[in-house]
């Protein structure tokens, strides 16, 4: 590209680089889509024009990570904040570019820096309020009034709550309005251990086993087989090198599926 080509697609502004069928798939779908990037610090918003094109439009959040939203209502995490949008338009309103939905920031929680990497919606004390991954702090936790976070859960091999980010605790999968599998990079109680074990040390693990139970592993560890809390369906990306899924439900056992090592 010469530089006189490259000012003039500065001068246009961003570009998005789409899949061929990207917008007919969109279409097809009739979705709009919502993400993060962790290292550019963006929260996008994808949707369609009336004629077929691509709309995006990008929010700067410094450390954008995790995400949750019906629709409605949307929270994000930043480098020190949790941050609560609303949908501000009513059922057929539109804005003047024909988006039908516009996010408006209604709540930011200070949380310090707990590294938030995936956020769910729960049940609290008979509430609902979020509940996120404290990465730096090895657990789950939700949004206090008079601290940075509230601890819900931490792993059984994790001895105490401290700013180490002693597992890598990074993936959340709910179950209606409670958690019910997380993900983690490894089972090191250490400050920092996971980083020895980032390529096999990964396990999938059941928070709602009783505490009185051994935990049940997937990935680096499979405990012994027994019924696990209901889950259609988990899907783990490792390192890019395998694809696999685990079905978890009442009327079966845990178990590792194919082509995962035990």
């Amino acid at each position: 590209m010469t530089d006189s080509s490259t000012a003039e697609v500065r001068d246009k502004g961003p570009l998005l680089l789409l899949s061929q069928r990207f917008a007919a798939w969109l279409a097809a779908a009739d979705v709009c889509l919502a993400l993060t990037t962790y290292q550019a610090g963006r929260l996008f918003f994808i949707g369609r024009k009336d004629d077929g094109g691509i709309r995006a439009h990008e929010r700067i959040i410094e450390q954008c990570q995790g995400l949750w939203t019906d629709g409605q209502t949307l929270w994000t995490s930043a480098l020190y904040m949790l941050w609560r949008f609303e949908n501000v338009l009513a059922a057929g309103e539109t804005t003047p570019h024909r988006a039908e939905r516009k996010f408006v920031p209604r709540e930011g929680r200070v949380t310090g820096r707990t590294d938030i990497h995936d956020i769910g919606m729960g049940e609290i004390d008979g509430a609902r309020a979020p509940v996120f991954v404290n990465t730096l702090f090895s657990c789950l936790a939700t949004v206090s009034d008079k601290a940075s976070f509230r601890p819900l859960w931490r792993p059984k091999f994790i001895s105490a709550l401290a700013p180490e980010d002693r597992c890598h605790l990074n993936g959340l999968a709910m179950d209606s309005a409670r958690p019910a599998y997380v993900s983690a990079v490894s089972r090191s109680d250490v400050a920092d251990g996971w980083r020895e074990r980032r390529r096999d040390g990964g396990v999938i693990v059941d928070v709602a086993r009783k505490a009185t139970e051994s935990s049940a592993y997937l990935f680096g560890l499979i405990a012994e087989s027994k019924k696990v809390a209901y889950v259609s369906l988990v899907g783990i990306l490792t390192d890019g090198r395998a694809l696999a899924s685990a079905y978890m439900n009442f009327s079966k056992n845990m178990r590792a599926p194919e082509g995962v090592r035990n």
